[in-house]
């Protein structure tokens, strides 16, 4: 066997090499042969591709054809496929540069004490059509124990100062935290459009008879204290109670020193001594209960599961103030994964309704439910209010790097008097593309680009979200 096995291998090779030399001394002779085509057959053994294209019969190699959805799509996508192109180098970059351990303590020596118990980091809010405020935030960590406090500033009449100090108790599987937190604003260009899904034709708006513009420019001082207990007794349950005493002053923005508002002064548009909310200051005591089931994994910021959040909450005015309101809602998003794990659908929806204990006491105008996460504008823009108000998304979430991820989303707008007239119809809408930076805990920083019924909205929001900028604003 071993011998016939050698014979055979014996035989092949001499075919080869017959075959190898008939193929250097000898041109076989096709009936309409060519001298171009003997020169390639000839050249063969120096450009492959030639020779491949000789062998096959064909005189041009393969090309796409025309496309004009492809044309299309790669000249309208030329600029966002470059700034993602440009975010992945420079996320690279920073990588890579994290990945030193010399600027990995240049930068802690930076921003923490030696023992990374005290620290700073700058913040900013920066919204289309608004002035930008910038500021610094410090914390103080020790044990279970957390505190900080945050200011940013942009003039005289617009400044923000808050801060707050926790406490974590954990006792078996069951966590604890208690809180109490303090804010202080003034703000001179709060953005007023009117009341409902019509809001130049709802009675409500208090529109006057020749407005100079459809919407006005007002001031808002703002004092708020905030008292919360969160329990999470089994590891997907969340409870929170929280507490809290505010005072908000609403007044005519021109009035004020130190603004540099220029026009939409809501004199020029607004009846104000008609409109619920100008007449004297509010201040309520607000109490809520909430509760939030969330099957996503902890400590990572992305992942997949689904989250369900409600709230029942009762507002009592004091003073001059003899409002009261109750408050609920609901919010709902899932995480779906789609084409690898960590990149995702996310359907979202946010829904608030307040219900007027007292008929006989209009509702102020700043106390209608607000949609803080609609990124069409800005959210000291009132675009929308009503007794009922609802939010539709959806987005698509992706990873740039280790800590920066990209979304793109589409969002709506709906408020209403009553739940059955929700529609789409004159709803604001906005479409748009956002970047992050995140830890394991939540987001550092953000900015967005939106286009939709308003215009296009640019934002930049550098800090650790504000804790007291919620449904009780």
């Amino acid at each position: 066997m071993r011998f016939n096995c050698s014979m055979k291998i014996k035989r092949q090779i001499r075919s080869l090499l017959l075959i190898t030399w008939m193929s250097l001394f000898y041109t076989p002779a096709f009936p309409q042969q060519t001298a171009v085509t003997r020169s390639i057959s000839a050249d063969s053994l120096y450009n492959p591709k030639n020779a491949y294209m000789y062998l096959r019969g064909i005189e041009r190699d393969e090309s796409a054809g025309f496309n004009p959805f492809r044309w299309l799509s790669q000249k309208a996508l030329f600029i966002p496929k470059q700034i993602q192109y440009g975010i992945r180098y420079a996320s690279g970059y920073g990588f890579k540069l994290f990945n030193d351990p010399k600027f990995i303590t240049n930068i802690e020596n930076f921003f923490f004490n030696e023992e990374k118990t005290m620290g700073w980091y700058p913040t900013a809010d920066v919204a289309s059509g608004f002035r930008p405020r910038g500021g610094l935030s410090f914390f103080y960590i020790y044990k279970n124990w957390d505190a900080a406090i945050e200011g940013e500033y942009a003039g005289e009449a617009k400044y923000q100062v808050e801060g707050f100090v926790s406490h974590q108790i954990q006792r078996a599987n069951q966590i604890w935290v208690v809180s109490l937190s303090g804010l202080r604003s003034y703000d001179d260009d709060h953005i007023y459009y009117g009341i409902g899904n019509f809001p130049d034709s709802d009675s409500r708006s208090h529109f006057l008879s020749n407005p100079a513009s459809d919407h006005g420019v007002y001031f808002q001082q703002r004092w708020k204290v905030e008292f919360l207990i969160g329990m999470q007794p089994f590891p997907k349950w969340q409870f929170f109670l929280t507490h809290n005493y505010q005072k908000r002053v609403h007044k005519n923005a021109f009035d004020l020193e130190g603004t540099l508002v220029s026009e939409g002064d809501i004199m020029d548009s607004f009846d104000i001594q008609k409109l619920p909310g100008f007449q004297h200051p509010l201040t309520q005591f607000y109490n809520e209960l909430s509760l939030r089931y969330d099957t996503r994994e902890k400590d990572v910021y992305m992942s997949p599961g689904w989250m369900l959040e409600s709230y029942l909450g009762f507002s009592h005015g004091i003073k001059q103030d003899d409002s009261r309101y109750l408050k609920m809602g609901l919010d709902v998003f899932a995480n779906i994964p789609v084409i690898q794990q960590n990149r995702f659908i996310v359907p979202r929806l946010i829904f608030h309704k307040l219900e007027n204990l007292d008929e006989s006491i209009p509702v102020a105008f700043s106390d209608y439910p607000t949609q803080p996460l609609y990124r069409g504008v800005s959210k000291r823009k009132l675009l929308r209010i009503d007794k009922y108000s609802l939010l539709p998304s959806i987005e698509y979430q992706y990873p740039l790097s280790f800590n920066l991820g990209a979304h793109l989303f589409l969002d709506y707008l709906m408020v209403a008097n009553s739940l059955t007239k929700l529609t789409f119809k004159n709803a604001p809408w906005a479409a748009g593309i956002g970047v992050d930076f995140h830890g394991l805990d939540g987001e550092l920083a953000r900015a967005s680009i939106a286009y939709g019924s308003e215009g296009i909205d640019l934002a930049l929001k550098i800090g650790i979200t504000a804790l007291l900028n919620g449904r009780s604003e």
